[in-house]
């Protein structure tokens, strides 16, 4: 009887308990207002990289809203986008359920920068076999990483940023420079010719000098093996020469710089590594301009030859002869002018060398008559003073006694004529004389 009761009471306990957790599961959660929370993967990206954006928020929410930053939005839940630009963008997520909503932002949370762009240069581009070629990295945008392939077979030789290589092979070498930048990448390409040693010329090259004073003349000496059929300078100064005869050439360097000079030679098999020296050339002294002008003075038209006298090598010249209209400006060394019209000329000489430049202007330099004021006047012969008959002589020394009458000088002729002009003449033949004689 005992366990029959027993029995009873333990099956009203187990349908007791279950009622009140019945009763439990129907009651329903209690609703609250949720709470905004994201993250997104990567933050540091280059233009036109995507990023993925993951809801992490609490309180069930039933609805989201992204903005981006760049006036782009999402209601997707865990979406992806694309940053088109450069810049830092802040981020926003609003949630919201039944019970309200809530809203995060995260400044500055997306940076995007440039992707970077390869580019790279090489020490030579045509070399011997053996030799190394030395490779710099010349990328914009700040890669973070670099791939080199020196043969551009698919495999990676150096990650370095700058590099060498020594090609064992003769052959046309394609290069390739990967470079890296989180998941974006971007690559570029150049060329080598490696040469065979067995073949081609070997050049070497002489020269007087490899360094002076502007101008500078210097003489170029090419040699090589193996019987070379032409020949190319680049003298460093834009000058190109290049033919079978440019073996040996000869060049002056007007203007100070550092002039670097390349030698190539070509034979049946083709070209053989070039070599080079380099010209350093020094500022001279500045030029001092002067001149002079044969004739000076004189009728109109009067043809003027004029002359450089100018100290220093200048190797350019501006004349302006002070004429107003037509051609009155010369750039020649030694020109002529004819002056047209009677009046007083200004002459002014400009002249340039490698140090710089000078001028020298003459006022009145110039004089121009017209024929009527030039010409030479004739001298009326005078009218006697008559006299009375001369007395008897007495004596041959004493006694004699003769009445003389003046008659007027004559009056001066050409440039005596004009007395303002005796000294600038005089003051040219001076000049004249000193730098005939290689006086200053």
């Amino acid at each position: 009887m005992k366990d029959n009761g027993l029995k009873r009471f333990n099956n009203r306990i187990a349908i007791f308990l279950l009622a009140i957790g019945l009763c439990m599961l129907a009651v329903p959660a209690i609703a609250e207002v949720p709470t905004a929370a994201f993250s997104g993967t990567p933050t540091n990206i280059v233009e036109l990289q995507s990023v993925t954006f993951s809801d992490s928020s609490t309180g069930v929410p039933t609805s989201w809203k992204w903005n981006f930053g760049d006036s782009c939005v999402s209601t997707t839940q865990n979406p992806s986008h694309v940053y088109n630009s450069s810049g830092t963008y802040t981020v926003s997520l609003f949630v919201e359920n039944a019970e309200g909503n809530n809203t995060i932002t995260e400044s500055s949370y997306i940076t995007v920068t440039p992707p970077p762009l390869a580019a790279f240069t090489v020490s030579h581009t045509s070399i011997l076999e053996g030799e190394t070629v030395t490779f710099t990295d010349q990328s914009t945008n700040s890669p973070t990483s670099w791939a080199w392939d020196f043969e551009n077979d698919g495999s990676v030789d150096s990650t370095d940023a700058d590099t060498t290589h020594i090609y064992s092979m003769p052959g046309n070498k394609t290069i390739k420079l990967t470079v890296y930048k989180g998941d974006y990448s971007n690559s570029s390409i150049s060329f080598i010719d490696v040469l065979d040693n067995a073949v081609l010329p070997v050049v070497t090259m002489d020269t007087n000098i490899t360094e002076g004073t502007a101008p500078v003349v210097v003489r170029f000496t090419g040699n090589a093996t193996r019987s070379p059929t032409s020949w190319s300078w680049n003298l460093g100064d834009g000058t190109i020469l290049t033919g079978l005869d440019y073996q040996n050439v000869t060049h002056t360097y007007d203007n100070a710089g550092i002039f670097k000079v390349n030698l190539t030679a070509t034979n049946a098999y083709g070209n053989g590594k070039s070599t080079s020296t380099t010209i350093t050339v020094s500022p001279g002294l500045l030029p001092v301009a002067s001149f002079y002008a044969i004739p000076n003075s004189g009728s109109a038209p009067l043809t003027v030859q004029f002359n450089d006298s100018s100290t220093n090598t200048p190797y350019s010249w501006h004349w302006t002869f002070g004429t107003i209209g037509g051609t009155n400006t010369s750039t020649m060394q030694n020109p002529s002018f004819t002056y047209s019209e009677a009046g007083s000329y200004n002459v002014t000489l400009k002249v340039w060398n490698s140090a710089g430049n000078d001028n020298e202007t003459k006022i009145d330099y110039i004089y121009v008559g017209t024929a009527a004021t030039t010409a030479t006047t004739a001298t009326p012969t005078p009218t006697p003073t008559p006299t009375a008959p001369l007395p008897q002589m007495t004596n041959a020394f004493t006694e004699a006694t003769v009445a003389a009458t003046a008659v007027p000088a004559a009056a001066p002729e050409g440039i005596f004529a004009e007395p303002h002009r005796i000294n600038s003449v005089i003051e040219e033949l001076v000049k004249l004389f000193k730098h005939m004689l290689g006086l200053k």
